[in-house]
């Protein structure tokens, strides 16, 4: 998880799909002290499929938002 340029995530991506994996970006907000807090907003993207199975892990560090 980490917020960086969306090229970085369909490089990601592209791998991971040739690989038989999926992946997802998940872009944060929150910082240090939401982190600490598991009080981060979470913004999926990626597979829905894919996301709502990450959904219960998401949630362990903050509201999950789905994005698409």
């Amino acid at each position: 998880m980490t917020t960086s340029d969306p090229t970085l995530a369909t490089e990601i991506a592209e791998v991971a799909a040739a690989k038989g994996y999926a992946a997802v970006d998940a872009s944060v907000s929150g910082g240090d002290r939401g982190a600490c807090k598991a009080t981060l907003s979470i913004f999926a993207d990626g597979d829905a499929a894919v996301v709502t199975r990450l959904t219960p892990l998401f949630k362990l560090m903050g509201n999950a938002l789905y994005m698409g």
